[in-house]
């Protein structure tokens, strides 16, 4: 908890100094002179709570017309007082001006706040600056149970500081240290129930202080006194947090006839969002976790010894973001082939006319995700024809449409022709929503040469099914198809790659649907899925899968595994492939990669295994299987 008091005072403007007395300090006027105006205090009394959130007591906090405000001589280190209603005239030169309250290195219940801050003034200058004093101090807070008390006819705690003499405290209230090197002792010394004379120590190194920080003494002999280990940030996941737990080290206190090793094991560790309601860790695979928690949520821990407790330590667990447009939903078009020619000329019989068939589609992508499609399916090729200019990622709610004219001969129109979607291009699905995405190995060719016209001879030599051109051009590359998060470029035959999105959730698993059909030349072909997590430049964590035959939508669940739990994750990525033998280089692509030619009256194609997927998720519950 913050708790900030500001108490202004109006700045004088400029026209209103003449309604106030300007007074001189350090009169020389050598070098000229200028004006300072203090336009105010701002009280800054946040605590760095430790152990409770709670914020210095309002009756500790001073105002600011409690505030002792000096300007002083850099050079000749004279000092003068200030006051808040006035402005001052000053030779040119260097000054500090502080304000503070309280004692500067003494222990006591009066805190010591100071700020103060360095000016130069030149000739003519005007300066207006305003202080925000802060506690110097730390806080030591002593405790003790109204059950302990009852067991003292009377006690007394005090604190010293190395060897001088202690000052008394009370019980359950702030009492303001120096920061400094040196050992502070805190006593409990009285006499019990049974008349028996104890007494007791505490000690903190100085050197170990922050300031403006809160620690609380927990006064209690007859148990033990532990702190919570320092709970490191990349501890909390989306919906678990895993606990750093104590060791020996973080037991400050303990009765005689405990020890260390019995303390340790009857720890228990907890979390809760409102301190009231408290949910147990387990320990799995040597590691304290608590589970089923919610992803960008703040939690309260502790440890817990029979109902004595450390300190409150405070971790939020990290948002547990979705795979980027994971349903495919989200598209923008890509790819708007129109009339372009589908296989080579043709004529149905001696005499007849040159025809060419043509197709029209158009392609859209996923946001955020990229394809090889630039490479594949260049509009930019030498040859534009079905053979060589293919998508090897596409929309299932694509449109594509192929061409074939009708037959004419000695003038007279045959008929036959016909506009039709390719069977490949029906009856597409999603598993989820409208839209899934389709990855497929292909043959392309940029430089590619048409096939020669199919000509014919004789009267009607073929019917209207075979108005096509059966010849099978040479075909130079051969791809897989990819899909993945990022951005994708092909030029001159150069690709360019440039993989991953910020991200900065750390998921436990990749989840998604697919399909698989394989190419009859390659049966022992599969798609993949590759995941991974990373902190700039390095993995921290990743996970993979390959994916066969599957007529119907199968799900797939592929684990992520974190080689280094110490980072929080900067990017992801995700490549998904039509093939186990895809590359980034096209010579081994082309050696590895199969396809099929498909020709006919509307398609003439050489495609191969296609991989659909759609619906994909992350979890973040922690893992049964975790190592």
């Amino acid at each position: 908890m913050k708790s900030i008091h500001y108490i202004i005072y109006m700045a004088f403007a400029a026209l209103s100094f003449t309604a106030c007395q300007e007074e001189e300090l350090f009169a020389d006027y050598g070098e000229g002179t200028g004006t300072l105006t203090l336009s105010g205090i701002e009280v800054v009394s946040e605590v760095g709570d430790i152990q409770t959130r709670a914020s210095m007591s309002d009756a500790d906090i001073p105002s600011a017309d409690e505030f002792t405000i000096e300007l002083v001589n850099a050079e000749t280190e004279e000092t003068k007082t200030l006051e808040l209603n006035a402005s001052y005239q000053l030779e040119a030169g260097s000054y500090i001006v502080r304000a503070s309250y309280g004692k500067e290195g003494v222990m006591s219940y009066t805190p010591y706040f100071m700020d103060e801050e360095e000016i130069v003034i030149s000739n003519g200058d005007t300066k207006t600056i305003r202080l925000k004093p802060s506690l110097q101090n730390a806080i030591i807070h002593p405790k003790m149970t109204e059950t302990l008390i009852s067991q003292y006819k009377n006690y007394k705690l005090s604190v010293a500081k190395d060897d001088g003499e202690g000052i008394e405290l009370e019980n359950d209230k702030d009492f303001y240290v120096p920061v400094e090197e040196g050992t502070y002792t805190l006593t409990l010394a009285g006499t019990n129930v049974l008349d028996e004379s104890v007494s007791y120590d505490w000690e903190y190194q100085g050197s170990q202080f922050v300031a403006q920080t809160r620690y609380i003494v927990n006064c209690n002999p007859d148990l033990p006194s532990f702190t919570l280990p320092t709970q490191a940030e990349t501890n909390a996941w989306s919906e678990f947090v895993y606990i750093t737990p104590m060791t020996a080290e973080n037991i400050s206190y303990k009765p005689d006839g405990l020890t260390d090793e019995e303390i340790l094991a009857n720890v228990k560790y907890e979390v809760s969002t409102d301190e009231q309601s408290w949910t147990q860790a387990v320990e799995e695979n040597g590691k304290w976790v608590v589970k089923g928690l919610l992803p960008g949520t703040s939690y309260k821990l502790r440890a817990n010894f029979f109902e004595v407790y450390s300190n409150i330590a405070e971790v939020t667990t990290e948002n547990g973001a979705g795979v980027p447009n994971g349903d495919f939903e989200e598209l923008t078009e890509t790819i708007n082939i129109s009339g372009m020619n589908q296989g080579g000329g043709w004529n149905a019989s001696t005499g007849g006319d040159i025809h060419q068939n043509t197709c029209s589609f158009i392609i859209q992508e996923p946001d955020q995700w990229a394809s090889v499609n630039s490479k594949t399916c260049d509009d930019n090729a030498s040859n534009k024809n079905s053979w060589f200019i293919i998508p090897s990622t596409y929309n299932t709610s694509l449109k594509w449409q192929g061409t074939v004219p009708n037959y004419h001969y000695w003038g007279s129109d045959w008929g036959g022709g016909g506009t039709e979607t390719p069977a490949i291009y029906q009856n597409l699905s999603a598993q989820n929503g409208t839209n899934a995405m389709i990855i497929r190995n292909v043959a392309w060719d940029v430089n590619g040469s048409s096939p020669s016209d199919d000509k014919r001879s004789g009267f009607n030599a073929y019917g209207r099914d075979d108005y096509y051109n059966h010849n099978i051009p040479n075909i130079a590359n051969r791809s897989a198809g990819k899909l993945f998060l990022g951005s994708y470029t092909y030029s001159n035959g150069t690709e360019t790659y440039d993989e991953g999105i910020e991200f900065a959730s750390r998921p436990i698993s990749l989840k998604g649907y697919y399909k698989y059909v394989q190419d009859g030349n390659d049966t022992n072909e599969m798609g993949t899925v590759t995941v991974s997590l990373l902190n700039g430049e390095t993995v921290i964590g990743s996970g993979n899968t390959a994916l066969g035959v599957a007529s119907d939508y199968t799900e797939f669940d592929i684990p992520i595994h974190y080689t280094d739990e110490s980072q929080k994750a900067t990017e992801l990525r995700i490549m998904i492939t039509s093939s186990n033998h895809a590359s980034y280089n096209q010579e081994e692509e082309t050696a590895s990669i199969k396809t099929t030619n498909y020709n006919g009256r509307y398609e003439s194609a050489s495609r191969g295994a296609m991989l659909t997927v759609d619906n994909l998720t992350f979890s973040y519950a922690y893992p049964s299987n975790n190592e």
